[in-house]
């Protein structure tokens, strides 16, 4: 489902997703389950399909998931749904905080926190996008610092 993501196919995306949520719920697997609803989730709002978006992500818990890099796919899937929803101060909000909380346990999602808050910010976030690609490039992340490269453009 992620490589349907990453390949614009949000529609198969969703439909990987759905296929394998229900065996992780049965096995328990609620990091798993979650990270499914977050697929989930973003497929549909890629989509445009916004209350069934936020449909899926009411199925998780965040603070319950012990696996860092699930929460953080979580709290930045429902930041951009918030974005999507207007809401884009709360969207800001929330991937300010989880970006100070993921630069000292994990750089490669605060990466992620970094160029989804520089997506949402408008014109500002263009500088800040800039300044990502900048850092990421120094640290060896060039996936990342083309994505930022791409947002800096507009």
């Amino acid at each position: 489902a992620m490589l349907d993501l990453d390949e614009h196919e949000p529609a198969r995306a969703v439909a990987t997703a759905m296929r394998v949520q229900p065996e992780l719920a049965l096995r328990g697997a609620r990091g798993d389950e979650a990270h499914a609803w977050a697929l989930i989730a973003r497929g549909l709002l890629d989509q445009g399909k916004l209350a069934e978006a936020r449909a899926a992500l009411d199925h998780t818990r965040p603070d319950e998931i012990q696996i860092f890099r699930i929460r953080v796919d979580l709290q930045i899937t429902a930041a951009r749904l918030d974005a999507a929803e207007g809401n884009v101060v709360r969207a800001l909000a929330r991937l300010d905080q989880l970006r100070d909380e993921s630069i000292p346990h994990y750089l490669p999602l605060a990466y992620e926190a970094r160029l989804a808050h520089a997506t949402l910010a408008g014109p500002a976030g263009r500088v800040e996008a800039a300044a990502i690609a900048a850092d990421a490039t120094k640290h060896g992340f060039l996936g990342v610092a083309r994505r930022a490269r791409a947002i800096a453009k507009g």
